[in-house]
């Protein structure tokens, strides 16, 4: 077991509970999401999936760049 798991087990049963219940709220980005999409246009928006990111870190980099229209950095 890792030193987070370790960690983890020895917080009471209750603040063990809270702790993973806001785990689990901060996780659903929909809700966030939904309100921010409420303000704001879906087309100002660029959403990125951490695997994507993991998987191709400058490939995903040159599409937020795009997406900002910002002009190409010359070390990418």
């Amino acid at each position: 077991m890792d030193s987070i798991g370790l960690i983890i087990l020895q917080i009471p049963t209750r603040r063990k509970t809270n702790i993973l219940k806001r785990s689990v709220i901060a996780s659903l980005y929909y809700i966030f999401i939904k309100n921010w999409l409420s303000v704001f246009p879906r087309d100002q928006f660029v959403f990125i999936k951490s695997e994507d990111y993991f998987n191709d870190r400058t490939f995903v980099i040159m599409e937020i760049i795009d997406f900002l229209q910002l002009s190409k950095l010359r070390y990418w």
